[in-house]
């Protein structure tokens, strides 16, 4: 049985968190308005068409 208050497992959950929004943050970033707007058009047509 694994004991899930052990401080070690809360820093690397933590961790790993903290990648996943780093990673997250420098994706996003990476995009151009270009692609915001073929998102937004996805989204929008999809929307219409379901």
């Amino acid at each position: 049985m694994t004991d899930d208050t052990d401080p070690r497992f809360r820093r690397g959950f933590a961790a790993d968190l903290d990648r996943a929004v780093d990673w997250t943050k420098a994706y996003l970033s990476t995009r151009k308005a270009s692609d915001w707007a073929f998102f937004a058009c996805g989204i929008a047509i999809g929307h219409f068409l379901f």
